[in-house]
């Protein structure tokens, strides 16, 4: 909303109906909810990244860039709701946006494939990477650290798969100077 305010100030009408759309869309997509179901298409999941990077891009005005690898037959996949988004964010807002610009600059991929019986989702950026006591809070993190207000996403997402999942279903995290890859291993049954 903020950024709406902002291009509103401008006059930048344009970008003030792609930053609405974007949002309409997630919004409509998180509140699309069959039957009580934390679970959606993986197709929806994707699309909600992809406007959560646009109101991003257009707010922020940096030169970092969203892709997605995501072969078709794999877009109607059940997937844990709002799972994405928060992984986009955290690679924007962690490992991209430069200290003193405030403004993104490098790449997160979305890299979505079948493997077995599992459905492997991969969230990487090439941004600063996080510090080693930060990656292994993050590897170990427990119900503490949601109540406490730090790395929520990540808590939230890590719950709700152990939630629908149980063991089936795993989050790696790996992370070095080069950037940030979050791996998700979901059951799936192609």
């Amino acid at each position: 909303m903020s950024t709406i305010n902002a291009l509103a100030r401008r006059q930048d009408y344009e970008r003030i109906q792609q930053v609405n759309s974007a949002l309409a869309d997630i919004l409509q997509s998180n509140m699309l909810v069959s039957g009580y179901s934390m679970t959606g298409h993986l197709a929806d999941e994707l699309n909600s990244a992809r406007q959560y990077w646009v109101i991003e891009s257009i707010s922020r005005r940096g030169t970092a860039k969203l892709s997605i690898d995501c072969p078709d037959e794999l877009l109607s996949c059940t997937v844990p709701k709002s799972i994405l988004q928060p992984l986009v964010e955290n690679s924007l807002r962690h490992g991209l946006i430069d200290a003193e610009t405030g403004r993104p600059a490098g790449r997160v991929e979305i890299t979505v494939s079948a493997q077995e019986d599992k459905l492997s989702v991969q969230v990487a950026d090439n941004g600063r990477g996080m510090d080693s006591e930060t990656l292994k809070r993050l590897r170990t993190e427990g119900d503490e650290r949601i109540s406490s207000g730090r790395h929520i996403g990540i808590a939230n997402i890590r719950k709700r798969l152990e939630y629908l999942y149980g063991d089936q279903a795993v989050m790696e995290i790996d992370s070095s100077p080069k950037g940030t890859v979050i791996r998700l291993f979901i059951p799936y049954q192609g």
